[in-house]
């Protein structure tokens, strides 16, 4: 589950982050300067894009991390009395 979330949250990510650098590369490139806002919303809408696959795989990534199995504690002294008693 965690090996899912991590390649679904790569797959979201790097197609947005690469749009967002070639709108930021637009924008210092010369154009007609009337397409700036329209440079700048899209800009913003892909940033909360990324920011909205983020909160959402987020909490799925912890609770896939919460539900592996971890090891359990150990009581070291209890087992070294128990080897020094045998």
């Amino acid at each position: 589950m965690r090996e899912f979330l991590a390649d679904a949250a790569h797959q979201l990510r790097t197609p947005l982050t690469s749009l967002q650098t070639e709108i930021e590369l637009a924008m210092l490139e010369p154009h007609d300067q009337r397409v700036d806002p329209l440079l700048e919303r899209l800009r913003q809408r892909v940033v909360r894009s990324a920011r909205l696959a983020q909160q959402l795989l987020s909490p799925a990534a912890a609770k896939a991390v919460s539900a592996t199995p971890t090891a359990a504690a150990a009581d070291l002294g209890a087992d070294v009395s128990r080897l020094s008693d045998q």
